[in-house]
């Protein structure tokens, strides 16, 4: 059975709405929802191409540690050793936190990820502003 959702794409802060055609489990086409307020029936290729994003043979649906299956205990144990192991090696500012758009609008997410990075020992702080908008000016010099 195939059906249509209306919802909005979470790509970026722009979220436009889409309309998701779905047949049983499977997403089968994005497109823009003309009815949508804003974006009037506009999306860009990446929320076109979620289809294709989601049901990637790639994509990791589940924690993974050297390429196994793994639970998220020996995964959060794996990865706090090897953070460990670098900090110890190079110093806490080798440990570095990049938020931008995808938690634009998620305060607790981005509470939380500050908090870890303070916890880690490390000020290497990075965002859209210091990464993506930087260029730009520079360019348009």
């Amino acid at each position: 059975m195939t059906e249509e959702r209306p919802t909005f794409c979470r790509i970026c802060s722009a979220a436009c709405g889409i309309v998701v055609t779905i047949e049983g489990q499977h997403v089968v086409k994005v497109r823009g929802d003309a009815d949508h307020p804003l974006s009037r029936g506009y999306t860009c290729s990446k929320g076109r191409a979620l289809p294709a994003w989601h049901h990637s043979p790639g994509r990791l649906d589940r924690p993974r540690v050297d390429g196994r299956d793994a639970g998220w205990g020996e995964v959060l144990d794996d990865l706090a050793a090897r953070l460990g192991s670098i900090r110890s090696d190079h110093g806490a500012d080798v440990i570095g936190l990049y938020l931008a758009t995808g938690l634009a609008y998620d305060a607790a997410g981005q509470a939380a990820a500050v908090r870890w990075l303070y916890g880690t020992g490390s000020t290497t702080f990075y965002s859209a502003a210091t990464v993506d908008n930087s260029p730009v000016l520079v360019a348009a010099e």
